[in-house]
């Protein structure tokens, strides 16, 4: 009697049946070894590799997979004696089946057998090896399966048999059998790219040209709105042959006078998980569908790659589609699309002609014709336009209706300013909430709610881009065992970060590489060079300087980079860019630029930072001299230069908060080093008068280690100097003194007298702020000896500044006046309006104490208009504070206050108080002195 057949199958869930009936499954250890070996049956699997697929990465152990393969063995015994055995190998467990049948291998016998014979027999053999196939391997049991390479290898020989399935079907003209099986494998594999151009192949080829475009129309909308990208080149590319090869009916077709063509509907599926946008979506509606005036309104919506422009123009356009019942047309413009050419108006204007049941001999050739005749035809009616991904203006502006009942919705990365549009939409990044919701829909609450904060700063990497935010939902939906953290970590790392940033074969670098090309080329050529230094803003002397180009080449350059949204413009010669689009130019940089010349450009951009950096101490101190261990600095590369002390201020705040990590970058390089060592030291005392302390320790940390680097031990000692002041000016009293008494070792180990008096100053003043008066006064009157033995004005006229405050901290009012004086009367001579204002405000508090008000107040008057000349906040603060003491003792309470609320808000806005600090402090009958302004006086 012939026994009946054993078959296990596993191209699908797995299944052992016999002589056709299913057989009961062991329990799920036994269960999964089974499918796992069966996966190659006759070949062993190591046991280290089978803990993994069978309970997942870092959860099974060799006890349990001992326990499956003993009950697997006597189940198998048990039901098939030794028709299916599992036998142990040298390097590893492995499934023999002498008398069992296993579809993995019936599947590639057939493959073999299509590899080579006659086409009708190959295409036979292939079809029933496809056939073979019931769903995913194992039926997705378990989600570590996906990305195991016995499972990946299998999926790609499905592929490959479809692949040669549709191109035999197409060489011998049936593709109707290759339709079939790849219409399975897209239903499987909604965003494999390869698998749908095969299909849409065959469906053109097959004649069901209408739902070969449908496909593409479908595949399109679901990657741009669930992934953010666009198809492929060869998908383009076939789309556009598909358009090309719609037509309508011969004249010889008796059928073709009576076609209907159908009200049109062309908008994609609106995306499922669209989020937020709510002020945008209502003000989108509302210009749709209630129009200012008879014209047709016309709507733009333009923002940066990546930000959700197709998303909002479908979600819109879904929303308002009914109120246009003759119909919406939509075509993508293709002005982002990788590798393809933008489409043409003509290209357009004549499908739509065609699908509004034009014959396509009357089409006419000419644009300007056949625009004429679609506006007529658009006469009367109500449609609605949507073109995605404009390019230009010029590609749209004879597509558009001219009377009133029409509207036309817009994108572009671009802003289309010469239409005449009725209402522009700059598409902002989303908020921190509707991301973190976005992430939600795609990977589940769940997992978001599991761990927030990685959350948090997966949107923050992503920079709240919906683009960027998909592309990383669809990597942690393809690995669902992966938790949100493990991806935000590969994200943290910037050398990684546009790798991460991408889904199978399309990745956010093609996006922007797009945008690159429309640029031009000197664009293009300058580019890279704007990643070398990491910095999110920069100016367009520093472009220059790093592309080695004029500031009039450079502006022109940058300015077509802000037209291709790579670069953003929020102020007259100032930009930034995004931080993956500045990943993007360090990555352009590396594949682009030759060692030579990334080096010939770090050190112009160190010459333009020297430059301005000395140009900017020039104008907001021109009497603190350069010291000779620091140097002259450059002349600025091309030719740059600030022209005024507004100017100044303007340029160290808006470089302030990243020019650490720009000396830690160039300091990072051998040949930079002493330069970046250079560069803290010059941009010192403009920082310091526009209070930038905190920027100026992490400066002044960096260079005291490219000092050392270097072997410049007097440079090394200025930076400590001018630490131990940030320290102080930060409270933090024990860290100056530290860095105070260094400094002073380094000096007198090299025998120089002047920097020393300079330290024994700033050590006079850290000791008063400790409240050490006596030693403070000591090392005062120290350095007051020795600059005036040197015959240095300048320094012996800040050491009795200082002097002076001491001693009014002492009650010796008199000699407090007399210190002041002779210190207000050389800074005039010197004209040193900063330091002029300073003790101005010492003297006045000085001769208010000692019982002349009035003088005082006219001594504070003058201290604070020189001070806010100079643009020193917080000395305009101490003054405002001053004169308000001296206006109580006078008995004018009003103005009293007046000016110590000025003086309040003036110290919220240099971090020194909050609001609540302020209340508090006015609600008293006399306010107390605020801290900052007492520690220092």
């Amino acid at each position: 009697m012939q026994e009946d057949v054993v078959s296990v199958a596993v191209l699908g869930p797995l299944r052992v049946s016999v002589g056709g009936s299913t057989v009961a499954l062991p329990g799920p250890g036994p269960r999964m070894l089974l499918g796992v070996l069966a996966l190659s049956p006759g070949q062993p699997v190591n046991p280290d590799q089978l803990v993994e697929l069978i309970w997942g990465p870092d959860r099974g152990s060799q006890a349990a997979l001992h326990t499956s393969v003993y009950r697997l063995r006597a189940w198998l015994r048990d039901r098939f004696a030794d028709r299916v055995t599992l036998e142990r190998a040298d390097d590893g467990y492995l499934l023999r089946t002498p008398r069992c049948d296993v579809d993995t291998a019936a599947f590639r016998d057939l493959v073999v057998q299509g590899a080579a014979g006659v086409e009708s027999e190959r295409i036979a053999a292939l079809d029933r090896a496809l056939d073979l196939w019931r769903g995913p391997v194992l039926g997705s049991a378990v989600s570590w399966l996906h990305d195991a390479p016995m499972v990946v290898a299998l999926e790609r020989e499905r592929q490959a048999a479809a692949r040669d399935l549709a191109d035999l079907c197409l060489r011998v003209g049936d593709p109707s059998v290759a339709v079939r099986q790849l219409q399975r494998l897209v239903d499987a594999h909604l965003f494999d790219e390869p698998l749908h151009a095969l299909l849409i192949r065959a469906l053109g080829a097959n004649g069901a040209v209408a739902d070969a475009l449908r496909l593409y129309d479908q595949l399109r909308a679901r990657l741009a709105t669930e992934l953010g990208i666009d198809p492929s080149q060869e998908l383009q590319r076939l789309y556009q042959q598909l358009l090309c090869a719609e037509t309508t009916p011969a004249a010889s077709d008796p059928g073709a006078s009576a076609l209907i063509h159908p009200t049109p509907r062309q908008l994609p599926a609106p995306p499922p998980e669209f989020t937020g946008r709510d002020e945008e979506v209502a003000a989108l509606c509302a210009a749709l569908l209630h129009p200012r005036d008879d014209h047709p309104p016309l709507v733009a919506v333009d923002g940066v790659a990546g930000v959700g422009k197709s998303a909002l123009a479908l979600h819109v356009a879904s929303r308002v589609a009914g109120s246009f019942p003759d119909g919406q047309l939509y075509v993508n413009l293709q002005g982002a699309g990788v590798g393809m050419p933008p489409l043409e108006p003509s290209a357009i204007v004549g499908r739509w002609l065609r699908q509004l049941g034009v014959a396509g001999s009357a089409v006419p050739a000419q644009l300007a014709d056949a625009a004429a005749l679609w506006r007529s035809l658009l006469a009367g009616k109500r449609l609605l336009l949507l073109f995605d991904d404009a390019v230009s203006p010029e590609q749209i502006r004879a597509l558009l209706p001219s009377g009133p009942g029409c509207a036309t919705l817009v994108t572009s990365r671009s802003v289309l300013s010469t239409l005449d549009c009725t209402s522009f939409v700059r598409l902002q990044p989303l908020t921190t909430d509707d991301a973190v919701t976005l992430i939600g829909r795609l990977v589940g609450e769940r997992r978001v709610s599991d761990d927030p904060a990685a959350t948090d700063m997966i949107v923050n990497l992503c920079e709240h881009l919906p683009l960027l935010l998909r592309i990383v939902s669809a990597r942690l939906m393809a690995r669902p065992s992966w938790t949100i953290q493990a991806i935000a970590d590969r994200l943290s790392q910037e050398q990684r970060r546009l790798d991460e940033l991408q889904v199978d074969n399309l990745s956010m670098r093609a996006s922007l590489a797009v945008g690159l090309r429309g640029a031009g080329d000197d664009a293009i050529r300058g580019f890279p060079f704007l990643g070398l230094l990491g910095v999110p803003e920069f100016d367009l002397a520093l472009a220059a300087a790093l592309a080695g180009s004029t500031l009039t080449d450079t502006e022109a350059a940058i300015e077509r980079l802000v037209d291709a949204r790579l670069v953003d413009s929020p102020a007259p010669n100032r930009f930034r860019m995004h931080d993956v689009i500045r990943l993007y130019a360090r990555d352009q940089a590396e594949r682009h630029l030759t060692d030579t010349e990334r080096r010939a450009a770090l050190g112009r951009a160190l010459a333009h930072y020297l430059s301005v950096a000395e140009q900017a101490r020039f104008l907001l101190d021109p009497n603190e001299p350069v010291d000779l261990q620091v140097g002259p600095a450059p002349t600025h590369p091309a030719g740059f230069s600030l022209p005024d002390r507004a100017a100044a201020r303007e340029w160290i705040d808006a470089n302030a908060p990243h020019l650490p990590d720009v000396v830690a970058g160039l300091a990072a390089g051998a040949e930079h080093t002493a330069g970046a060592a250079r560069l803290a030291l010059l941009a010192y005392p403009a920082l310091a008068i526009r209070d930038h302390w905190p920027e100026m320790i992490r400066l002044d940390r960096i260079a005291i280690r490219a000092a050392r680097a270097a072997g410049q031990p007097e440079v090394e000692a200025l930076a400590r100097n001018h630490l131990g002041m940030a320290y102080g000016q930060t409270n933090q009293l024990d860290e100056g003194l530290a860095e105070f008494r260094t400094a002073l070792e380094l000096w007198e180990g090299l025998d120089d007298r002047h920097h020393t008096a300079k330290v024994l100053n700033n050590l006079g003043i850290l000791n008063r702020m400790r409240g050490d008066l006596t030693e403070s006064a000591r090392c005062h009157e120290r350095c007051i000896t020795q600059f005036n033995a040197l015959g240095d004005s300048n320094n012996e006229a800040r050491g009795l500044q200082n002097l002076a405050v001491v001693e009014r901290r002492l009650g010796r009012y008199a000699n407090a006046v007399a210190a002041c004086e002779q210190a207000v009367e050389i800074f005039r001579r010197l004209g040193d309006d900063y330091r002029l204002g300073l003790t101005l405000g010492a003297l006045a508090d000085c001769v208010r104490l000692i019982g002349r008000p009035r003088d005082s107040v006219a001594i504070f008057q003058e201290g604070l208009l020189v001070l806010r000349q100079c643009g020193n906040r917080f000395g305009e603060a101490q003054q405002l504070w001053g004169l308000g003491l001296a206006l109580d003792a006078l008995g004018d309470r009003l103005q009293a206050r007046s000016h110590w609320q000025s003086a309040l808000e003036v110290l919220r806005d240099c971090g020194y108080v909050g609001d609540d600090d302020i209340k508090a402090i006015m609600a008293e009958p006399t306010p107390s002195t605020p801290a900052a302004i007492r520690n220092s006086t």
